[in-house]
């Protein structure tokens, strides 16, 4: 739920941070994965080349999650947060059984 106290100049920065943040965290996301389907693709590959695929991997996991957690603490500092409601009733549901049990 918006926070009704929250000036134009407020939501701007957020919304301009929120900018920022989605472009470049997606940004290094697309030129990891471009890299790695290279590497991929390159004729004389050799077999530990895969271990630089699955670093690539684990860096585009990691800058997904930094920037998704991010843009959630920005928009929930302005009250402004996604909430997924299935997910709320699968995390209830869970809880009520494990509380039965």
């Amino acid at each position: 739920m918006f926070k009704e106290t929250h000036s134009k100049e407020k939501l701007c920065e957020v919304i301009e941070g929120i900018d920022c943040l989605s472009q470049q965290g997606f940004s290094q996301i697309g030129s990891i994965a471009r890299l790695s389907l290279l590497a991929l693709e390159s004729p004389g590959r050799s077999f530990g080349d895969s271990e630089d695929v699955a670093s690539a991997l684990k860096a585009i996991w990691s800058i997904s999650e930094n920037i998704q957690n991010s843009i959630n603490c920005e928009s929930e500092d302005v009250g402004c947060a996604y909430l997924d409601e299935g997910m709320l009733r699968r995390f209830d549901a869970i809880r009520s059984f494990e509380n039965k049990s």
